[in-house]
């Protein structure tokens, strides 16, 4: 699972950042921190499949009036229509380290399997 998101430290300058916010009338960078965290833990490669407006809302625990926050990711370029539902703009660029998260757990996890496996036979070997 994933434990952390890149965030480019220019965001709070960048223009579908200020249009956000003016869309929102309040500060939105906490919004898209825990609606990109929920995503990098929930959909790592992106892809919200199945995912209504209020889902990404709830996601980005969002408190003010429905649909408001949806349609002012959607306006402001911060999320995108795909085939299969929604992604967040430019996901894979932005956020490598989270699509790979899936992969990289397995490959750990076999890597232990066969570390542990290998620590075994090692004993078997010297015990007898």
């Amino acid at each position: 699972m994933n434990t952390d998101i890149r965030i480019c430290i220019s965001l709070p300058r960048h223009r579908k950042y200020k249009k956000l916010k003016r869309i929102l009338a309040c500060e939105p960078m906490l919004y898209l921190v825990i609606f990109w965290g929920t995503v990098a833990e929930q959909a790592p490669t992106g892809i919200l499949s199945g995912w209504s407006e209020s889902d990404v809302e709830d996601a980005a625990e969002w408190d003010g009036e429905p649909s408001v926050l949806f349609h002012g990711l959607r306006a402001s370029g911060f999320l995108d229509v795909v085939d299969g539902g929604f992604c967040p703009h430019n996901w894979a660029e932005h956020q490598p380290w989270a699509i790979g998260a899936p992969e990289r757990s397995e490959a750990a996890r076999k890597a232990g399997k066969a570390s542990a496996e290998a620590r075994r036979n090692k004993a078997i070997n010297k015990a007898t």
